[in-house]
């Protein structure tokens, strides 16, 4: 592949991503804020309680979306790649409407059956607490679903800033002020879940909109790269958008209950204090894994349009470099983590203590599943729905059978073991399958250097400071400073590595215009340009 060639599209993946990783660092950091606050407003039981119905929530939520919102992101960018852009409309309605339409159902049911699903989910003192809360947040459901499936249509149209605006740092932020006011003021848990549950009709309200203007532009203005084809009729293109969709509706509902299903599990087999306990100790772990997604969400769109267009090249390029900078983001984190969870976890208070040996578990756990960087992203881009599904199905059956057996004999530990099993089955499985079906794989040097530096500048510093200080604040902090300085040195050192140069030069390097001499710059967002 020609190096101008390489280089374009790394940094064209690179805006994006750059974008998203500035919304994905105020999602984190707002939503850890916000379990902070939970855990140490309501205590651990008001706090499971509160933890467990929006867990159901989002459960049931992802479940609604029907997959459709991976199908806007593969599907737009691919009708666009083939000419036929008259039909990206058809497709945000066949991805919009069914998915709507089927969360305002599930939420009029589960409001009926709150009472009955309460007593399965956790233990007596707390049935009718958690009963209440669901009520109070099942109406958000279509409004959930539908910002969700909106984001993710501006998204295919090659847009990341309303997702990181409106979603990321929008309602993140609002959220926490709102939840923040309840849980510190003293009103109860349900008026934490109704203030976590409103921004999100305050998101749709901005997003509907934004979605109208990019949508008009993009009709003005269509990215032909081929000769434009006869128009499909409505309905084929809705079959072959829920051909590959539907697939996937039950893979992200496996993903999403894996992530989710473990804290209704440890309130059902053990208590709604120790699902506080162990959410608040292992969410925000998640808060690493949002630099996969926001990579993820900046590869998607480019990946989809590079195997349309068979440049598989171009895709193992762009993932090596993807791979190699999640790895830089996260590793940094978890090692850290792994090292230091007992006194990291201070934060939530002395109680939240119990779950820092599941942390350390999911952590190392999640070393793995993020050296490979967006796999999924991959697998699905590449037209794989039906092995996403397989990898997920996997990943549930491990995750739920060892919870099943763990949680009664390890308790919160075991809960940690089963997430952690589940994360490397999918992952590895994933991994295999895109290196054998689609002949890409994330492994080049920018991944090997990546992995290396962490684990010298974070794993080995922190282990000698805690060897030598204890597991204390000073130590930590002191491993923190120390191991960044060195991570600093060791980044510029390999910066062409590790593609770097790619991602320093955005913010001044603006793209002129929406289509570029490399044909692919309908998806190539600078800073600038997508503010």
């Amino acid at each position: 592949m020609p190096g101008g060639e390489a280089d374009n599209s790394i940094a064209t993946m690179a805006r994006g991503g750059v974008l998203n990783l500035v919304g994905a660092a105020g999602f984190a950091v707002l939503t850890f804020v916000t379990v902070v606050v939970v855990a140490r407003g309501l205590g651990p039981g008001r706090a499971g309680v509160f933890f467990q119905a929006s867990a159901l929530f989002l459960i049931v939520s992802n479940v609604c979306e029907l997959g459709a919102d991976t199908g806007l992101v593969r599907m737009i960018p691919r009708y666009r790649a083939l000419g036929r852009s008259a039909d990206v409309s058809h497709a945000v309605r066949a991805g919009i409407i069914p998915g709507t339409a089927l969360a305002a159902l599930a939420a009029a049911g589960l409001y009926v059956i709150a009472p009955d699903v309460a007593p399965v989910l956790t233990q007596p003192g707390h049935q009718a607490e958690l009963a209440r809360d669901l009520r109070l947040l099942v109406p958000f459901l279509p409004i959930s679903v539908l910002l969700t499936l909106v984001l993710s249509a501006t998204r295919g149209l090659g847009k990341m800033a309303p997702t990181v605006v409106v979603d990321r740092l929008g309602r993140s932020a609002l959220q926490l002020v709102a939840v923040a006011v309840a849980a510190l003021g003293g009103l109860g848990s349900a008026a934490v879940a109704l203030a976590w549950a409103a921004p999100y009709a305050v998101a749709l309200v901005a997003a509907v909109p934004w979605l109208t203007v990019l949508h008009r532009r993009t009709r003005a203005k269509p990215a032909n790269l081929t000769p434009i084809r006869p128009r499909p009729q409505e309905g084929r293109v809705a079959r072959e958008f829920w051909r590959f969709s539907l697939p996937r509706a039950l893979a992200a509902t496996l993903k999403v209950s894996i992530d989710k299903l473990d804290i209704l599990l440890v309130g059902s087999l053990a208590s709604a204090r120790a699902a506080g306990i162990y959410t608040a100790s292992t969410r925000f772990l998640i808060a690493g894994t949002m630099a996969n997604v926001a990579i993820s969400q900046a590869l998607g769109p480019m990946v989809s349009r590079f195997f349309t267009t068979g440049a598989r090249q171009r895709v193992q390029a762009a993932w090596q470099s993807a791979s190699a900078w999640v790895t830089l983001l996260t590793w940094p984190m978890y090692l850290q983590c792994i090292v230091f969870a007992p006194v990291i976890l201070r934060v939530f208070g002395r109680q939240y203590d119990a779950g820092a040996t599941a942390v350390a578990v999911v952590a190392a756990s999640m070393l793995v599943g993020n050296i490979v960087g967006p796999v999924d992203v991959v697998l699905l881009m590449g037209g794989r729905s039906i092995s996403s599904l397989t990898n997920m199905t996997a990943g549930l059956v491990v995750n739920v059978g060892l919870n099943l057996v763990l949680i009664p004999r390890l308790g919160l530990t075991g809960a940690g073991l089963a997430w952690a099993a589940s994360i490397l089955v999918i992952n590895c499985m994933a991994l295999g399958q895109v290196w054998r079906s689609l002949a890409v794989h994330p492994i080049g040097a920018g991944v090997v250097h990546a992995a290396a530096g962490s684990s010298l500048c974070f794993g080995v510093v922190a282990l000698v400071a805690r060897l030598v200080g204890g597991a204390g604040v000073v130590p930590w902090l002191a491993s923190c400073v120390g191991g960044t300085i060195l991570f600093a040195v060791f980044c510029w050192q390999d910066r062409r590595v590790l593609d770097l140069p790619s991602v320093s030069g955005l913010v001044r390097r603006a793209a002129p215009s929406d289509i570029g001499s490399d044909g692919l710059s309908a998806h190539s967002l600078s800073l600038a340009d997508s503010l």
